[in-house]
């Protein structure tokens, strides 16, 4: 329960391990700068950060009472196609709202969908989110993101765009609907 917010809250804390790395912390300080500036139903609501130099970063963020996509999936099989097109609204609402401000995802996976206990959606982890103007962080030689669900301009290390979102978020209505990935391989990428 945060202390002076009055509620419950969830708070995201990057192992100590990770935290020693200055590209890890700058990661995670990018996440919580990208969370704060959306204020979208449909996208998780940041309340408080830890600010980049505090020994221990930690992101507080509001509490969802749900379960993820992935989650659900695995609890229930396949979704009715009706159920996946709701879902598949908000999603894309929330990705509009977020290209609009300039954000690419980036990470668009059954992971990071949640859907509450009243069936609203929640887009989360905006941990490799990019700003539109920022300058690239490359890792070369490593993927980030979940190859599943990558557009192919990501696979192939070339600059993702706001269709990076839709083919990922087409590949994950496609999973949500057919239980099967919409492009499999014997290879991650």
């Amino acid at each position: 329960k945060h202390q002076a917010l009055g509620r419950r809250v969830a708070i995201k804390v990057l192992h100590p391990h990770l935290s020693s790395a200055a590209k890890n912390r700058e990661r995670f300080a990018r996440e919580a700068r990208t969370i704060e500036r959306l204020e979208h139903s449909a996208i998780l609501r940041i309340f408080d950060y830890s600010g980049a130099e505090a020994e221990q970063c930690y992101i507080v963020t509001e509490l969802i009472e749900g379960e993820t996509l992935k989650e659900i999936t695995e609890r229930l099989g396949l979704l009715p196609s009706e159920l996946v097109a709701i879902f598949g609204l908000e999603i894309a609402s929330a990705l509009a709202y977020a290209h609009d401000a300039g954000i690419i995802h980036r990470d668009i996976k059954p992971e990071n969908i949640m859907i509450r206990a009243d069936g609203s959606v929640k887009v989360m982890d905006f941990g490799i989110a990019r700003f539109l103007e920022e300058s690239a962080i490359t890792m070369t030689g490593s993927l980030i993101g979940s190859p599943a669900y990558m557009s192919p301009e990501q696979v192939l290390e070339r600059k993702p765009d706001t269709r990076s979102d839709l083919f990922s978020l087409g590949a994950l209505l496609f999973r949500l609907i057919t239980g099967q990935l919409a492009f499999p391989g014997s290879n991650p990428s």
